[in-house]
């Protein structure tokens, strides 16, 4: 009998400008767009009229674990304070589906032996010349991840329907790197638990 997945149920926060807000409460995870590039799209590099900017993580639905001031001030990046709205989900997290380089040491370590493999040199060599990261945005990081779900995706090892990592917002004392929180990268609607989306900000 095969044994039961390990699913985790967590809170995590969304903060968007007021107006997307309005279009998540009334239109429920329906109303949130995925993307999910090819490898050659990837491979290409960035394209904004067909995709938006990469993120850390890749190409997803952000949102930080148990944490609505760090949303809060995430969308405030983009929007005047008190224009923005916090919006409370539940998901569940599966061990089968799910990157944890905030607790899992195995998955950090498949990365890392994933990132060396001299198999994939090339490509990583190809994402290297497209994307970089800066102090604000870790494209090359969100490209490695993106090519390194789609690999795990087309070897049938696992789908990676989300990930989560420990980030630094831009909280507390200025240019400090050590970690404030915990990002989670939505990649696949079926990891959002219930269809209404709550105003918590």
């Amino acid at each position: 009998m095969a044994e039961d997945k390990e699913l985790t149920y967590q809170r995590v926060y969304h903060g968007t400008p007021y107006e997307s807000g309005k279009k998540l409460i009334n239109g429920g995870k329906s109303a949130v767009r995925l993307v999910k590039p090819s490898k050659k799209d990837l491979f290409n590099g960035p394209d904004p009229k067909r995709f938006r900017s990469i993120g850390s993580l890749g190409y997803g639905f952000y949102t930080f674990l148990e944490d609505p001031d760090l949303a809060r001030v995430f969308a405030e990046k983009f929007a005047d304070p008190g224009h923005v709205l916090v919006l409370e989900l539940l998901i569940k997290l599966d061990t089968d589906t799910t990157l944890r380089f905030d607790s899992s040491f195995e998955d950090m370590k498949r990365f890392r032996e994933f990132l060396n493999d001299p198999q994939y040199c090339k490509d990583i060599g190809y994402l290297r010349e497209k994307y970089s990261n800066t102090k604000f945005q870790k494209s090359l990081d969100g490209a490695l991840l993106e090519l390194y779900c789609a690999l795990l995706d087309e070897g049938k090892i696992a789908n990676i329907q989300a990930i989560c990592m420990p980030t630094v917002s831009g909280v507390g004392v200025k240019d400090a790197t050590v970690p404030n929180g915990i990002e989670v990268l939505i990649k696949d609607l079926d990891v959002i638990v219930s269809d209404n989306f709550t105003v918590v900000q």
